[in-house]
């Protein structure tokens, strides 16, 4: 009896960017390969709505705090990856143009209201 094998097929980084921008699900890409993200608890989603909240207030006004629809780019030598956090802070000056993290679809940065002072 002969092993079975079993074929991968690799997704090139543009082929999976492009298909983020069509699809109604997002998916994580991880080396070529990707994966189907779920759909959270009502749970999950105060404790990171809350998280959030917490460090938009008390991070210096130079940090921008995001929420789950930012994606980010993970690049190695080795390894490419691209991933949606449930909370990302960034406190890079190049973020704010979009050069390293960006949006599945438009930004969804939390506002942040101005301190009294």
């Amino acid at each position: 009896m002969q092993p079975q094998t079993t074929t991968t097929t690799f997704l090139a980084v543009d082929a999976y960017l492009e298909g983020e921008l069509e699809s109604r699900t997002r998916h994580e890409y991880v080396d070529g390969e990707i994966y189907a993200m779920v759909g959270a608890s009502d749970r999950h989603g105060l404790i990171t709505l809350n998280l959030a909240g917490l460090l938009s207030q008390r991070l210096p006004d130079r940090c921008q705090v995001f929420s789950s629809d930012m994606k980010v780019r993970v690049q190695t030598v080795e390894r490419d990856i691209f991933y949606y956090p449930d909370v990302l802070v960034s406190c890079n000056p190049a973020t704010a143009n979009g050069s390293i993290v960006g949006t599945r679809a438009s930004s969804s940065r939390s506002s942040r209201p101005k301190r009294p002072g």
